[in-house]
């Protein structure tokens, strides 16, 4: 018999905000973490101003804005410290425009403390040693911190074990991909003398790479490059060792002192070419790994857990079809892929940076394109994430969409901030048809409506003429774009979201 309708394996930021919205959409999960304990480590520090706008609809962006320290700058410099580039998170068309900065333990307390509002909790001690097909669904081999072992069956599992995740092992997938050269030291630090404090600040040297970022609390997480055959392990990082190991890439002493983490780590560029085998999802680490000089590692892992959970969830319920579970392997992989090749070109650009820095003097280098700065920008802070292509979205009629500006169905609907709720929402623009209450009776429950005028919306946002509408999915992201909304509009409207939605019984 199927006790569980979703496990969660891994208690991570991906794991935790999976259980959260899961939770938030009106489903009970059951989330198991090997760990006894929460750990106390930096690890992942960047909230991106794309995910703050997904923890605004789920209610928890107040905490993070409260508890981060707000970067709105990083800054590319010689081991002089004398300014190469600097990246700005203006114009990109986002209340955010900065990125939330804190250690990724309070990331986990928040979303753990958000968890608990909802009555959910994390099951600490607990090792999943195995993850079975079974007639029903899934079996799953526990062993509990006291030595009990325990068989659960689960119609699904949700994988967010890190990288060497158990899920993953049991779908016979692996992380495919590269490891970049270079060996780099990470550490939660205190500096005496910081550099340039409210600041984000990466070095580039002969010696290598060098970050600096701020933490709350006057602390700074840092990154520093060491030569990959020299041999260091964690338990030789003293306060010296680092401190002249930055000394060596700057030539200066900052005054490095109150460690309380660090770790020896290499960057990687890799993702599992399988995200789902119906059963069992991945989400996070367990599958994908990108470099964190873009810190958008955690984030794509968070909005991995925020597109299963509103699907999941609708299809638990009985609303949802089975395309709409298998559209999170199309979408999320096209968003993976995207995010991993966004952190490559940051981080080969810098590397590539750092030895045309070594041939040439800075005023040689050439000027950087702020439109193309923009764009760039735009990409890194997880605000370009598209789904364009998905079956989960249209447009009505297509001749006249592909000759409007603003965004695609599939993208970001810029002003998704102003909707509230777990339902889709219609945002119409113009005047509704005749046919229209039979439309809302048919989808009550799943489609909430919304009359722009009233709001304040302006259409151009949307991509539509002032007679217009679009349908905005659950997640923010525009699903469906109408030009004129008329009877046939809607009538194809009603079509699409037949496609992978249930409709309310007559």
């Amino acid at each position: 018999m199927i006790e569980e309708d979703v496990v969660i394996v891994g208690a991570g930021p991906s794991g935790l905000f999976a259980a959260c919205e899961l939770a938030r959409h009106g489903i009970r999960s059951r989330i198991l973490e090997q760990q006894e304990h929460p750990h106390r480590q930096a690890r992942a520090t960047v909230v991106q101003p794309g995910m703050l706008e997904v923890f605004l609809r789920s209610g928890i962006a107040d905490d993070f804005l409260e508890q981060s320290f707000h970067l709105h700058q990083v800054r590319v410099c010689d081991p002089d410290l004398r300014t190469i580039v600097k990246a700005r998170f203006e114009g990109i068309d986002s209340p955010y425009e900065f990125q939330c900065s804190l250690p990724q333990w309070r990331t986990e307390q928040i979303l753990q403390k958000h968890l608990e509002r909802f009555g959910g909790v994390v099951e600490r001690g607990v090792s999943v040693k195995s993850v079975e097909d079974c007639e029903e669904g899934l079996e799953l081999l526990l062993e509990h911190k006291d030595g009990r072992k325990e068989n659960l069956k689960s119609r699904f599992v949700i994988g967010a074990g890190g990288s060497r995740s158990i899920t993953r092992a049991s779908m016979q997938e692996h992380l495919e991909g590269e490891t970049y050269d270079g060996q780099y030291i990470v550490a939660d630090i205190r500096l005496t003398s910081p550099i340039a404090p409210a600041e984000g600040n990466i070095i580039l040297g002969a010696k290598g790479f060098l970050l600096f970022s701020p933490l709350p609390d006057n602390r700074w997480i840092t990154f520093i490059e060491v030569d990959e055959h020299e041999i260091v392990n964690d338990t030789a990082l003293s306060v010296e060792k680092i401190s002249s190991l930055i000394q060596n890439h700057i030539g200066s002493d900052l005054g490095v002192h109150d460690i309380v983490w660090s770790s020896v780590f290499r960057m990687h560029r890799r993702i599992v070419p399988t995200l789902t085998d119906g059963r069992r999802f991945l989400v996070g680490d367990a599958a994908h790994l990108s470099s964190p000089i873009a810190g958008e590692g955690m984030n794509t892992g968070l909005m991995d857990a925020s597109d299963l959970a509103w699907k999941l969830s609708l299809f638990l319920k009985g609303r949802g079809r089975s395309s709409l579970l298998e559209s999170y392997a199309i979408e999320r992989r096209m968003a993976d892929h995207d995010a991993v090749a966004v952190s490559d070109l940051l981080h080969t650009s810098l590397m590539k940076l750092r030895q045309e820095m070594l041939k040439n003097p800075i005023s040689d280098l050439a000027p950087s394109d702020p439109d193309h700065e923009v764009l760039l920008q735009r990409s890194r802070t997880m605000l370009g994430v598209s789904y364009a292509g998905s079956p989960l979205n249209g447009e009505y009629p297509g001749e006249e969409a592909a000759n409007l500006d603003g965004p695609l169905s599939g993208e970001r609907y810029p002003d998704r901030i102003s909707l509230t709720g777990i339902n889709h929402h219609l945002v119409i623009f113009g005047k509704v048809p005749n046919g229209f209450q039979e439309f809302c009776r048919k989808w009550n429950g799943l489609v909430d409506v919304v009359d722009a005028r009233l709001m304040g919306l302006d259409p151009v946002r949307a991509g539509v003429s002032e007679r217009g509408a679009i349908l905005v999915r659950p997640d923010g992201y525009i699903g469906f774009r109408i030009m004129e909304f008329d009877q046939s509009a809607l009538d194809a409207l009603s079509r699409h979201l037949d496609s992978y939605l249930v409709p309310t019984p007559s």
